[in-house]
């Protein structure tokens, strides 16, 4: 007993205080790395931003260099242990003192001195070794490890066996991984599209994309949820968590409402949920998908645009070019501005839909924003002088309008949720007034208007979630999930959709009714179940089963790892075809 015992203690417990020190050393590197380029953003936890993100990174790094690098000397130990705890007072993040606390315990054990019973140099036991193993099992190791002591450190330790060191390795990596997958993270294949553009399915000519969930994570609105599908758990389900528990909810005119106010994205967020709807490919497509007004200012040009307003009639006068592709009533739009001449003119561009118009007024003193119950002066972006360029954006979803330049956004205001004499319909329009500009490279984009297929009010009960795809239109989520209900005579009831995903490649049906009124199926629990007509009190179907609950929630998904793509085709286009990438 005691020769199985005692490899796999000292595999648990190192025989040296350099070995203990270094192997916590290299998990604490390990974290360092994890915390500066995988962790997710969350509170009190280090990462919340990117300062604290730093902070904590660098921590784990100066404690894990002290642990490896200090030779087992115990002041080494002591100043990793220091480096952990001010870390975690800086972040703030309480776990680093649980990464202390642990560091010292683990270390403190390889103290405990080894048993003499396999020392040659003495020959036989002495008295204190033959009382440790006198009292058998893990106490007669421990009380060993006492009675080296006694006989000092002057011999050098002899080198562990090969045995030993196998199992010592297996027994770290098995633990490791299973506390890892049970606790921390999860690697998950996505099938479908459901959350496309965002993260990718299978498709005819491309992998599905793989991702890690984070699990001990406080959730969002907005967070992306791996959860178990609350109809069949047997199957996972990836989309956007977009209804709390307690909230009453509600999806109009494509936004969310929580509430009774309107829920809006956060910056983050809202720029990974742009769709894009007009990005010319070809220099025809200029005239094609634009108007230019009646005024005869602008002048559509292979592959741009040009406008010279300054003989326009009036010095109030605007010259618009109207976009005629199809934008929502949310939407952005970005393109290049070049100024011929330094003329104190103005640029404006105008969005509308909902009945809402918001316009950006810019020239050589600054910017101005007007929209519902808003008008207000933009810091940080203006018209140039002559020869001057600039890529210009500005957008309009949630009620809020952020302008951006150069691709980085400068200003965000928040504006009524009232209608101001804009279009129901979403329009696009970029206009001049006693200027001459040449505009080039226009983007247009759509943010997700959730579809009003399905239910769109929603009661959440204290434990529920709304989970929505951002594939609005083909997405399988909180607004069509319907199922059978089976109630029993005894008072029991049973829930079951008619069609399940059981793997990820087939869906079958997973609920019958039989010939003599009974039913079969396979319930939420992934459980077969049979009903005689004389045991069911009802079967309802078609019930809207529209939420997921606190248990079935797996993690939060945080960063997409594979597929890599081909060095060719990374070559050709690696913004598009670079699919790993942290999730927002």
């Amino acid at each position: 007993m005691i020769a199985i015992l005692r490899p796999l203690f000292d595999a648990l417990f190192p025989p040296s205080l350099a070995r203990a020190a270094g192997r916590v050393g290299m998990i604490c590197f390990v974290l360092a790395v994890c915390v500066a380029v995988l962790f997710p953003s969350a509170a009190r936890a280090g990462t919340e931003v990117p300062t604290a993100r730093l902070v904590t990174a660098a921590a784990l790094a100066l404690a894990g260099a002290a642990l490896t690098f200090g030779s087992g000397r115990i002041v080494a130990v002591g100043a990793g242990v220091a480096a952990l705890a001010v870390g975690a007072l800086l972040a703030p993040a309480g776990w680093l003192l649980l990464v202390a606390g642990g560091t010292c315990i683990y270390c403190a054990s390889a103290v405990l001195p080894r048993a003499a019973s396999s020392r040659p140099a003495r020959g036989a036991f002495d008295g204190t070794d033959a009382a440790g193993l006198a009292g058998g099992g893990l106490a007669g190791i421990v009380v060993g490890r006492v009675g080296d002591a006694a006989h000092g450190d002057d011999e050098p330790e002899a080198k562990p066996e090969a045995a030993q060191e196998m199992i010592e390795a297996l027994a770290t990596a098995l633990v490791l991984a299973l506390v890892v997958r049970e606790f921390g993270f999860e690697a998950f294949k996505i099938p479908t599209g459901s959350m496309e553009p965002t993260i990718l399915g299978d498709g005819r000519d491309r992998k599905g994309d793989r991702l890690l969930a984070f699990k001990p994570v406080a959730y969002r609105r907005w967070d992306i949820v791996v959860f178990k599908f609350p109809l069949f758990r047997n199957t996972n389900y990836i989309k956007r968590l977009i209804g709390l528990p307690g909230e009453h909810l509600e999806l109009r005119g494509g936004d969310v409402y929580v509430n009774g106010a309107i829920a809006s994205k956060p910056d983050d967020v809202q720029e990974v949920m742009w769709r894009k709807v007009f990005e010319p490919k070809a220099d025809s497509e200029w005239v094609a998908d634009f108007e230019p007004d009646a005024q005869g200012a602008w002048k559509l040009r292979q592959g741009f645009a040009e406008a010279d307003a300054r003989n326009a009639a009036g010095t109030d006068s605007v010259a618009w070019l109207q976009a005629r592709f199809g934008f929502e009533e949310d939407q952005r739009i970005s393109f290049d501005v070049e100024l011929p001449n330094g003329a104190p003119g103005q640029l404006l561009v105008s969005l509308e839909g909902g009945k809402r118009r918001c316009e950006l007024e810019l020239d050589e003193r600054g910017g101005k924003l007007t929209g519902p119950g808003l008008d207000v002066s933009v810091a940080g972006v203006r018209l140039g002088g002559a020869g001057s360029k600039v890529r210009l954006g500005f957008s309009m979803s949630d009620r809020i309008s952020r302008v951006y330049v150069n691709g980085r956004q400068v200003a965000s205001f928040a504006h009524a949720d009232s209608a101001n004499g804009g279009l129901d319909q979403g329009r696009v329009r970029i206009g001049v007034k006693n200027q001459a500009v040449v505009i080039r490279n226009v983007i247009g984009e759509n943010d997700v208007q959730y579809g009003n297929n399905g239910t769109t009010t929603f009661d959440i009960p204290a434990d529920g979630y709304v989970m929505l795809g951002d594939n609005t239109w083909s997405s399988r989520d909180s607004r069509m999930w319907n199922a059978n209900v089976v109630r029993t005579k005894d008072g029991r009831e049973f829930v079951a959709p008619d069609y399940a995903r059981v793997t990820e490649e087939r869906e079958e049906s997973v609920f019958r009714s039989l010939p003599d009124g009974g039913v079969e199926m396979t319930d939420s629990h992934g459980v077969p179940r049979r009903f005689t007509k004389d045991e069911i009190e009802s079967v309802r179907k078609n019930v809207a089963q529209p939420f997921a609950y606190k248990d079935d929630l797996v993690g939060r998904a945080f960063v997409i790892f594979f597929p890599w793509p081909s060095s060719m085709d990374f070559l050709q286009n690696p913004v598009r075809d670079f699919r790993p990438r942290l999730l927002r």
